[in-house]
This record gives structure tokens, C-alpha cells and sequence, in this order.
């Protein structure tokens, strides 16, 4: 009896939205940036070596999936399903983006954490001004 082999995809698409157009290897540079982020590491550095060096390899066989200049330039912000991502991982987005990680709660006077939706939430609507003040220039 033989046993099928699974293929092994290393881009899962579950982590982007169904309208996403990213390429394969823009994919490939979004997800290495979100699992790198919570490391304390520059995240655009180590996976831009790591993408670079599959890319020169890949280049010759998949041209249109991997062309040099168009493979650093995704935004992976808004191609996201952050459902898919954990709260560390948003958090670690959000945190590389500014944006603020906790609230006064007014009824104990402390401060809570935003749960992963608020944060979410944040993030997009800062991603969204970003590209229409990019436009109107």
C-alpha cells in the first residue's frame, strides 16, 4: 500500500485576504515579517536576506513571481487576515507602527490592554490614511 504524499506549502494562504493580490514571493517577505516582529529583531532586515536569497534562486525559473524590484514593495498591512495571526503577533504589528497598546479603563482607573479586534481596527484605519495621503500628493 502506498501512502500519498502531502505537498508542502510553504505559503499558507490562510493568512491573507481573499482579495489580495500579492505574489508568491511577496507573500513569502509578509509572513516572514509577522512571525519575525515578535523576536525584538529588525524584521525587515533578516527576511530580506532570507526572501533575497530563494528570490535569486527562484528568479530563473518563476520570473514573474519573484521580479527584483517589485518583491520588497508589498503592503502587507492591508493584505493581512489577522484572524488567522495571535494577539502577540498584532501586538508586535502595533507596536512597530505606534500605535498605542493600552487604554485607561474609567471605571477602575487602570490601564487594560485592546483585545486583538480594537488593535486590528487601529492599525487598518492608520494603513488607509497612509495610502490616500499618499494619492492626494
Amino acid at each position: 500500500m502506498r501512502l500519498s504524499k502531502k505537498k508542502k506549502n510553504t505559503v499558507e494562504a490562510k493568512y491573507y485576504t481573499p482579495q489580495s493580490r500579492l505574489t508568491k514571493g511577496q507573500r513569502k517577505y509578509c509572513s516572514c515579517l509577522m512571525h519575525v516582529r515578535g523576536s525584538g529583531q529588525n524584521p525587515y532586515g533578516i527576511c530580506r536576506a532570507s526572501i533575497s536569497k530563494t528570490a535569486k534562486r527562484l528568479r530563473k525559473i518563476e520570473p514573474n513571481q519573484y521580479k527584483e524590484g517589485t518583491l520588497f514593495k508589498a503592503n502587507c498591512t492591508l493584505s493581512y487576515q489577522y484572524k488567522d495571526f495571535t494577539l502577540k503577533e498584532v501586538q508586535a504589528l502595533a507596536k512597530e507602527r505606534k500605535v498605542s497598546l493600552t487604554y485607561m479603563d474609567k471605571t477602575t482607573g487602570k490601564r487594560k490592554y485592546y483585545k486583538k479586534n480594537k488593535l486590528v481596527e487601529f492599525i487598518t484605519k492608520l494603513e488607509i490614511n497612509k495610502l490616500k495621503n499618499r494619492t492626494q500628493k
